[in-house]
């Protein structure tokens, strides 16, 4: 069976999908927004919502473990929205098909208002770093063991890529000078060396683990929602902080 990067899906096909919701008479246009997962925005009369086709690099079981995540935070009375997954008219949040043998796999959720939160703009930042502190006392009652989390630690560098299992060879794959590739593997080499002790001291809990300005949606100056939570794990609660100095927009 192929995948769903060999499948062209469009947007006939997710109209015809969403009689699964019983969404009809509805507009479909592709968001051309994210760099994992194929979106489309879909309007109807009296609502918008983003449809969603899984890249087939997430697991079933990191998708059903977000679902959870999402379903759990629409539950907090959170000040800003989340986007919890819609169940189908049978139930199910994940909705998984067989088309033209390939297996898709599909999600529906309310489209969330705001522009993205721009780095420039300290307002921005202010209520981004506030929405975080919201987010986190949240995320602390969920899964507080981290026994549900399908995703390794990024401390565990051996472990986060499936194609990587000695980070220290990785300088040698890539395109650099030999001075570069030893400074990386130093880099490397320090990492690994100190995070088992990170591990022991500072706070674990679930994490957003993409906090980035792209995934946080303002407006007025607040944060109206928090969107793509497809890499949440159990981690140290400071990475979602390093996270949001990431130079992006």
């Amino acid at each position: 069976m192929s995948n769903s990067q060999n499948y062209c899906f469009s947007e006939a096909d997710v109209v015809q999908l969403l009689s699964r919701w019983s969404i009809e008479n509805a507009k479909v246009q592709p968001t051309h927004q994210g760099t994992v997962n194929k979106t489309f925005f879909v309007e109807t009369p009296s609502d918008k919502f983003v449809f969603k086709l899984y890249d087939d690099s997430t697991t079933t079981e990191q998708i059903k473990y977000e679902h959870s995540l999402l379903t759990y935070l629409q539950s907090c009375n959170l000040y800003f929205s989340i986007p919890a997954p819609i169940p189908t008219d049978s139930g199910e949040t994940l909705l998984i098909t067989n088309q033209n043998n390939s297996l898709l796999r599909f999600s529906l959720q309310k489209n969330i208002p705001g522009q993205l939160a721009n780095r420039q703009n300290l307002n921005h930042i202010f209520a981004a770093a506030e929405a975080l502190g919201e987010l986190h006392r949240a995320l602390i009652n969920f899964d507080s063991q981290g026994k549900l989390a399908q995703l390794p630690r990024w401390g565990e560098l051996n472990k986060i890529h499936p194609l990587i299992n000695n980070p220290l060879k990785v300088p040698q794959l890539l395109n650099l000078e030999t001075s570069q590739q030893q400074q990386l593997v130093q880099i490397f080499r320090e990492v690994i060396e100190i995070a088992p002790n990170l591990y022991q001291t500072l706070p674990l809990q679930t994490t957003h683990a993409d906090y980035l300005c792209p995934n946080v949606l303002i407006e007025n100056n607040r944060v109206n929602g928090i969107i793509d939570f497809e890499f949440a794990t159990y981690d140290l609660r400071l990475l979602d902080f390093i996270a949001a100095l990431d130079g992006n927009p």
